[in-house]
C-alpha cells in the first residue's frame, strides 16, 4: 500500500491545487489510500461519492445491461472530482479547483491509471 500511496501523492503534487487523490472501494463506501489537503476529509466524503457512484453504475445499467463504466466527473462552481473505474470495484478520484483545465486533470490522472491498477487486488 505505501506504493500506491507514493502513486497518489505524485499525481497530488501534479495537479494544480490538487485537494485530494485517493482510491475507494465502490461497494463498501471505504477509503483504500489518499492524500488530501488538510481541509477536505477525505474518509468523510469518500462514503458519499461512493455511494453516488455505486447509484450512477446502477442507472448506467438499466441503459446498458453489460456495462463498463470508465470515468464519471462531479463538476461545481468551485471544484472538479474526476473519477475512473479500477477493475470494477474501486474509483480513483481526484478533486480540484474548477478553474484547472478538464483535458489537463485527465492526462494526469491517465498517466497514472496503469500503476494504480498494478498496485490494487
Amino acid at each position: 500500500m505505501v506504493e500506491l500511496r507514493n502513486t497518489l501523492a505524485k499525481i497530488k503534487e501534479e495537479l494544480p491545487g490538487a485537494m485530494a487523490v485517493g482510491v475507494i472501494d465502490v461497494s463498501s463506501g471505504l477509503p483504500i489510500s489518499g492524500v488530501s489537503s488538510p481541509e477536505l476529509d477525505m474518509e468523510a466524503t469518500a462514503d458519499y461519492f461512493a455511494n453516488a457512484l455505486s447509484s450512477v453504475l446502477k442507472a448506467a445499467k438499466v441503459v446498458e445491461n453489460e456495462i463498463e463504466l470508465k470515468e464519471v466527473m462531479v463538476v461545481t462552481k468551485n471544484f472538479v472530482t474526476l473519477f475512473l473505474f479500477v477493475k470494477r470495484h474501486y474509483a480513483l478520484g481526484a478533486t480540484v479547483p474548477s478553474s484547472v483545465q478538464l483535458g489537463l486533470i485527465r492526462a494526469i490522472v491517465k498517466k497514472y491509471f496503469p500503476e494504480i491498477e498494478k498496485y490494487l487486488p
